[in-house]
This record gives structure tokens, C-alpha cells and sequence, in this order.
């Protein structure tokens, strides 16, 4: 457990919100510790990592905590929505196609 945390506590101390988009969009297709990486965006945006200068998104210091914080909480969240949409479309289309018996209406018996 304790090699999976600093992985991921170095990755978003070197790529910061890069690294947080990331991780999150992996975490909604296959389990990464969305938590762990979430706090360390936190202290990331309170300067824990890199004290001397803010957080960079697109190569533009980000010096306010609070702007820095939205853009973690936006980072996280936005990496999240669009791996479930992944995740989502990975479970429905391989699905059918494997599987043509597959009830087309999950919950309604068949006829028959």
C-alpha cells in the first residue's frame, strides 16, 4: 500500500493538475484511489509540494489558494465525468456484442 501512494503522491507532486485529470479519469474505469489522489490535489493547491511558486495549468501560475483549489476541484471533476463516460460506453457496446442473449431491458423478464 505503501508503494501505491507514493506513486501517486509523486506523480501529483511533479505533474500537479495533469496528474490529477489523470489519475481521476483512471479511477472511473478501473479503481485508483480517487481519495488519496484528491487530497494530495489539496495540498497541492496549498502549496505543500511546491511552496515557492502556485499551481500551473497550461503554463500559467495559478497564485491565489482559492483559484488554485477550484482548479483542482475542476480538474478532479472533469478527469471523473469523462472516465465514466468511458467506462460506460466500454460496458455497453463490447457487452452486446459478446453477449447477444443479453437482456436488452435489464430488469424486465423474458417472455417465454
Amino acid at each position: 500500500m505503501g508503494g501505491v501512494t507514493d506513486a501517486l503522491t509523486s506523480a501529483v507532486g511533479d505533474a500537479g493538475i495533469y496528474a490529477i485529470f489523470a489519475l481521476m479519469l483512471l479511477d472511473a474505469v478501473f479503481p485508483a484511489g480517487s481519495e488519496i489522489v484528491m487530497l494530495y490535489g489539496g495540498a497541492l493547491a496549498a502549496g505543500a509540494f511546491l511552496p515557492e511558486s502556485g499551481v500551473s495549468l497550461f503554463g500559467a501560475e495559478i497564485e491565489s489558494t482559492a483559484w488554485a483549489y477550484v482548479v483542482v476541484v475542476l480538474a478532479g471533476t472533469i478527469g471523473y465525468w469523462i472516465g465514466s463516460v468511458i467506462g460506460w460506453a466500454i460496458g455497453l457496446y463490447p457487452a452486446r456484442a459478446a453477449w447477444p442473449l443479453a437482456p436488452r431491458h435489464p430488469g424486465k423478464p423474458r417472455a417465454g
